[in-house]
Formats: C-alpha cells, sequence, structure tokens
C-alpha cells in the first residue's frame, strides 16, 4: 500500500502539533522558546538551575491538576538579572494556562508598576503570532484586555498588583509573590509588607490544600519575607536558595553541582 505523501501545509501543521506537544510536556522546553520571543535581543544563557526550578514547579501544577494535596509551597532566592521574574511571572502563568486553561494565576510585585510590566509580558506572549500558531484556541476574552488583569475564553484569569494596592476579595490556584520587598524600603516599611502578605495575601488561594505560592524575592535583608516565613514555618516551604558564587548558604546542598569555577553561571546576559 503507497503512503500518501504529505502537502507542505499539512507537513507544517503536523510540525506545529509535534511543537506544541513537546511544549504541553515540558515547562523547561517551553521557557527556552518562549524566552527567546519575549526577548530576542537578549544573549540567552540557561544554566542548569533552570531546568531545576522549571521541573519542581512542572511537578507541583501537575499534581494541583489532578487534585492531589500539595507537597509544600515554595520560596525561590535568585540574584539581581538571573531573569528570574522573567521564569516565574511572565512565562510560567502563560504555560500553567497551556497545561489547565481554567486556572486563576495571581501575581504581586512591590509596585503596581513592576506587576503590570510582568502581566503584559504574559500577555505579549499570549497574543504573540508564534504562540497563536501552537495554541490557537487559548485565546484572551475580548472583554478583558487590561495588561493587569485579564481572562482566557476557558475562565482562566490573571490578576497582578502592587502589595499596597488594597485589592481585596481575588482568589487563585496559583499565587505568585514576586519581589515586594524592596532594598529601598525601611525596616517598618519591610515589617509592614510582610504583616500584608500574612494577614491578607496569605488567605487567597481558593484551596489551601491543593493550590500553592511561589515566594520569589532577591534577599535583601534579614528581616525580608523570605526570612520572616523561614523563621516563622520553615517546614511549610521548599527553599531553593541560589547565591551567584559558590557558598554555604546554597540550598538545597545538591544544588552545588550547578556551580563551576564557583559560579552558577553568567547572569549579565538575562533581564530581570
Amino acid at each position: 500500500m503507497q503512503i500518501p505523501k504529505l502537502t507542505d501545509n499539512e507537513k507544517q501543521q503536523l510540525r506545529r502539533e509535534i511543537e506544541a506537544e513537546i511544549y504541553r510536556r515540558s515547562f523547561y522546553e517551553f521557557f527556552v522558546a518562549a524566552s527567546r520571543i519575549l526577548y530576542p535581543n537578549v544573549e540567552w544563557q540557561y544554566p542548569p538551575f533552570y531546568k531545576y526550578i522549571c521541573d519542581l514547579l512542572q511537578e507541583a501544577v501537575e499534581r494541583n491538576i489532578r487534585g492531589e494535596d500539595k507537597q509544600h509551597d515554595f520560596i525561590f532566592n535568585l540574584p539581581f538579572r538571573a531573569g528570574k521574574s522573567i521564569l516565574l511571572s511572565q512565562i510560567f502563568p502563560v504555560w500553567c494556562w497551556i497545561k489547565k486553561p481554567s486556572l486563576a494565576i495571581m501575581q504581586v510585585s512591590h509596585s503596581e508598576t513592576l506587576a503590570v510590566k510582568h502581566s503584559h509580558a504574559s500577555k505579549m506572549l499570549i497574543e504573540s503570532e508564534w504562540f497563536l500558531s501552537l495554541f490557537p484556541d487559548l485565546t484572551l476574552r475580548v472583554d478583558t484586555h487590561a495588561k493587569s488583569n485579564y481572562m482566557n475564553a476557558s475562565g482562566g484569569k490573571r490578576i497582578s498588583f502592587g502589595v499596597n494596592s488594597g485589592i481585596i476579595g481575588e482568589g487563585a490556584n496559583i499565587q505568585i509573590i514576586d519581589d515586594i520587598n524592596n532594598p529601598k524600603d525601611s525596616q517598618a516599611v519591610t515589617q509592614g509588607i510582610n504583616e500584608t502578605y500574612t494577614d491578607t495575601l496569605y488567605s487567597r488561594l481558593n484551596n489551601p490544600a491543593v493550590d500553592f505560592r511561589i515566594i520569589l524575592q532577591q534577599r535583601i535583608s534579614q528581616t525580608d519575607i523570605c526570612q520572616y516565613l523561614l523563621d516563622t514555618n520553615p517546614d511549610k516551604y521548599y527553599h531553593v536558595s541560589l547565591p551567584v558564587k559558590l557558598s554555604p548558604s546554597i540550598n538545597p546542598p545538591e544544588c552545588v553541582e550547578f556551580y563551576e569555577n564557583g559560579y552558577y553561571g553568567k547572569t549579565d546576559s538575562v533581564k530581570r
């Protein structure tokens, strides 16, 4: 029996379907591709910690989708210009929607401006020609096109705001707390922000047993949100600490293998 030859259009469609399936199955592969779409002028480097974090969060999202109780929330401490916000506040929420479009995602930053920046980057990725060619069914609702607050056609929502904006009444399946402490803040302001998190933001998960939180912070002091949470309830959080230089503060200890010649990789070529 002669196998019919595919037309050029059919070949292109098959390539797109295979590519889309690869990205559904691997957050890391999606991150690598999407980072180059969002920031084509950046000379990207992908040191091993990227895949380590992607794999951790992929497992957490897949547990969430299956309705299984979470194992923990996450604290990620990465240095300035390591691409942490691009990874977790811009690209990760989009991949979550690829896996389950109905997920509600909340992202909070120190300022409204920064929160809108991250949310808008996610929106630009979703509306890019590259993304639409791979996931044509994942479209945004035309009546919710604000840069910081929008929904997709499957009911999933993304809301982003500054920690002191006073927004209340919103819930989420995944909460991303991205640099809510600012190095310029006084100790009193830092303490107030930490209390805002515990008194207000902490209770915003729709299902606390299944839904999870990500706290992402460049370490600024011994009183910042990370230290505050680790001092209060360390067993609740999976803590990943990756300073630029090899040091005793690396956590978990096995992450030492990411370091070569005392450094984990170049960070000067990655935008935050």
